[in-house]
């Protein structure tokens, strides 16, 4: 410490003789051994007296920060971190002094989720970590600081906490995350830099438990406890994990996340990306950090029949882990297929689920250069005779089976069934063949509970299951079978040649198979091929809604569908909605249809650039006539989900991409499986 950091301290000292007896209070989160974000404005906050003056200095740069407590006694300071370093001390005076001692600066990481993420070092009884003995005996590293979230839940959001910062030791590493741990561990090896790991993580947890009130409200198939319900079964109760153990640390600077999370929503595949989706998007509202990195991990295989869980292929849940990835900006999933166990739902091998966390971190937060990010990711797939081609992301060196055959991958015609293919790669790609299916409509590669990976791209790392069909949603066939979708020009525009399009369809899709028009018609007739789909751009509407004539409508009406998309909002003014009351109007449109059958579901989805106004009036007009309301705002944040880059006309190219139209189109399949559903 400075000379002028201890003249400091004997001046705080001297305030507190002189009268002042109170004491401030802090979180558990804010103790010594703390790590804190480096280069960035960290938020420090406590309790004292209703008024009194706090005054906080640290000897980073000792320079005196002073704050009012509010009429509640609760006071909160920003201050500005240095580069990485330490051990630094803050001093906080209201009354008595309080010192915080052993500080170091550097990176800041949130480690949540499940029993995969809590599992310690030293692993469970009867269920040991890989290496573990070893790994314990040789803990020794004074760059890295953890602090576990103590186990808490509650109806209402909470303030208070247990926990208390650690420093490596042996003892202390037998008992961390050992996925945290191995992150940690990589990530200051590479980095050179302090790290801090907080962890909040119970087992048997669904996700649910993990979002707040707010992440919930549009998920009507929940019931959120009241003030003053028990909490029977905290891992199964919606908001009573985020109130009791995520909501007290909001606010405290990390550099991300990662999260371990799944096993126990396996049984509701269809809903999954979009409550992590709904999740994500609502912490990083709380933290008001923007859109920090969310990294998570893929279940892996494991045979939940055979060891007395009963339900759905967990399959289905890793493929809606995949969905996740495009759903949530800044986020990327870690590959398991190679490291799951027959028999056990908790894999030893944590450290690859560590390390494959952290080469997703040092690669797309880092930068760092040469590390493969995540395992082959199924792209697309084409057929040309009896033999279908599959194409992988994160496959730029090659694809490799390490020498082994191909056993994993099945083939199936338009029957439906599947059979045992022969499999080669070829470079980056698979050809797929089975002399059973001379005409192949659909491929499969390790689509079951239990697999072990044969998949591998050349950074070795595992390529996840997948498939190319949507065949298990065979229960929308009884009741999607007259589908309306209404939009405006990215549902379908005609030539202009002014502007540089001269397509017929979704604008700035590079052809008409790829706007989300036609991908969706190619889901719904995939699983019932008499489906019939009717699309209508209705810019007309949006831009003089309070004088649309709705008897224009009439001819479509009469056909009572039985699912109506609505995918509007582009061309809606802001300054005209309060004028033109829009909700009013909007439920009016909606109305029109129910009149000639009031069992239609209807999906209002909102706008694809962000119209926050626009987006709330569909949003309240869809809880008023209790229809489904789906965001897709959120897409447009990310540039590539844009064609910016292949227009010349702004206008043209701020129109969604093929991966955007692709994302809009995954987005509303979902939701519509999930309306019939419920």
């Amino acid at each position: 410490m400075t000379k002028k950091f201890y003249v400091l301290i004997i001046a705080f000292c001297l305030l507190a003789i002189v009268g002042l007896k109170a004491e401030v209070r802090l979180p558990a989160v804010f103790s010594d051994n703390m790590l804190l974000q480096q280069e960035s404005n960290v938020l420090i906050w406590g309790w004292a007296d209703k008024g009194a003056l706090v005054r906080l200095v640290a000897s980073w740069d000792n320079k005196v920060n002073e704050v009012h407590a509010d009429d509640q006694g609760k006071w909160k300071l920003n201050i500005r971190t240095p580069k990485a370093g330490g051990p630094y001390t803050i001093l906080i005076n209201e009354g008595k002094p309080v010192t915080i001692k052993n500080i170091l600066i550097g990176e800041v990481w949130l480690c949540a989720g499940q029993s995969n993420m809590l599992m310690p070092v030293k692993g469970f009884p009867g269920n040991p970590v890989k290496d573990s003995e070893t790994e314990i005996a040789q803990a020794k590293n004074t760059k890295i600081r953890f602090f576990d979230v103590g186990r808490a839940s509650g109806t209402e959001p909470m303030e208070h906490f247990r926990g208390q910062w650690k420093e490596v030791s042996p003892e202390a590493v037998s008992n961390f995350s050992a996925t945290a741990w191995y992150f940690g561990k990589m990530l200051q090896k590479q980095l050179d830099v302090p790290v801090g790991l907080i962890t909040a993580s119970i087992g048997g947890s669904y996700i649910e438990p993990w979002m707040s009130k707010n992440a919930l409200q549009s998920f009507r198939n929940f019931k959120i406890p009241n003030k003053m319900d028990s909490i029977k079964v905290p891992s199964q109760t919606p908001t009573v994990l985020y109130n009791g153990m995520i909501h007290p640390i909001i606010g405290y600077n990390i550099a991300g996340c990662i999260w371990y999370q799944g096993e126990s929503n396996r049984n509701n595949p269809q809903q999954y990306p979009l409550l992590m989706q709904a999740m994500v998007k609502d912490w990083r509202s709380l933290w008001g950090l923007g859109d920090f990195p969310f990294y998570y991990l893929q279940i892996a295989p494991f045979d939940y029949q055979v060891n007395g869980y009963k339900g759905t292929n967990s399959a289905y849940l890793r493929e809606a882990q995949l969905k996740a990835q495009k759903l949530i900006p800044n986020s990327g999933m870690g590959i398991l297929l190679d490291v799951g166990e027959k028999n056990c739902i908790h894999p030893s091998d944590k450290q690859a689920a560590g390390t494959r966390l952290a080469n997703l971190a040092l690669s797309r937060k880092y930068g760092i250069k040469g590390l493969s990010e995540t395992g082959p990711i199924y792209k697309g797939m084409k057929i040309d005779g009896n033999v279908a081609t599959v194409g992988f992301d994160y496959a730029e060196s090659g694809l490799t089976s390490m020498g082994k055959e191909l056993t994993l991958f099945e083939i199936a015609g338009a029957d439906r069934k599947f059979y045992p293919a022969k499999a080669s790669i070829v470079s980056k790609e698979v050809r797929v063949t089975s002399s059973a299916v001379p005409n192949p409509v659909a491929v499969r590669y390790g689509f079951k509970d239990f697999v072990v990976a044969e998949l591998f791209n050349k950074g070795g790392l595992p390529a996840s299951s997948f498939r190319s069909d949507d065949w298990s949603m065979d229960k929308v066939v009884n009741s999607y079978k007259r589908v309306f979708i209404f939009g405006n020009s990215i549902t379908r525009h005609g030539p202009k040649a002014q502007v540089g399009w001269f397509g017929d369809w979704g604008m700035a899709a590079s052809v008409k198979d790829s706007d989300y028009v036609h991908l969706l018609i190619q889901k719904l007739k995939t699983v019932n091929p008499l489906v019939s789909v009717y699309f209508k751009n209705i810019a007309d509407y949006e831009r003089g809604y309070w004088n649309y004539d709705l008897s224009q409508l009439d001819s479509l009406r009469q056909l009572k569908p039985d699912l109506i998309i609505f995918r509007l909002g582009e061309n809606v003014a802001a300054e005209r909605i309060a004028e033109h009351d829009f909700k009013k109007y909007y439920k009016g449109l909606v109305d029109y249809f129910k009149a000639s059958n009031p069992k239609v579901k209807v999906l209002n989805a909102s706008s694809f650039w962000k119209n926050e106004s626009v987006t709330l009036a569909i949003r309240e007009a869809s809880e008023a006539g209790g229809d489904q309301f789906l965001s897709l705002s959120d897409l447009s944040k990310d540039p590539v989900n844009m064609a910016l880059d292949k227009f010349k006309d702004k206008g043209v190219g701020s129109h969604p991409s093929d991966k955007g139209m692709k994302a809009i189109a995954e987005m509303i399949w979902t939701e519509i499986v999930r309306m019939y559903e419920k």
